[in-house]
């Protein structure tokens, strides 16, 4: 893990949103080592979620601060099912939104 710690504190998604392996860039070899020592844990399907055992196993390993492992990952549906009032709602296609008409209308 200590040869490790430094490779993965950029790429290792942070463990408060879940991310698919595909989105990330953790090699195969890295995400099965996370999968085998329980530092992710599957949450759905394709889901996946980091664990603080994992970011205090990079901290301590490579010694690191944990403010400085981790990395958002682009996709957590959390973050797209309840928009904000009258904010565009992202579809689940890159770069296609669409408006919640009743939220944004005029007449109101």
């Amino acid at each position: 893990m200590t040869a490790n710690a430094h490779e993965l504190k950029d790429v290792i998604p942070f463990p408060d949103h879940t991310w698919k392996w595909s989105n990330t860039d953790l090699t195969r070899s890295q995400f099965s080592y996370l999968r085998r020592q329980n530092l992710i844990e599957q949450v759905g399907e394709q889901e996946w979620r980091t664990t603080e055992k994992c970011i205090q196993a990079i901290a301590d390993y490579g010694r690191i601060p944990r403010d400085e492992i981790g990395t958002y990952v682009d996709y957590d549906r959390s973050w797209f099912e309840t928009p904000a009032e009258g904010c565009p709602r992202f579809d689940g296609n890159r770069g296609e939104e669409t408006f919640d008409h009743e939220q944004t209308s005029l007449d109101a």
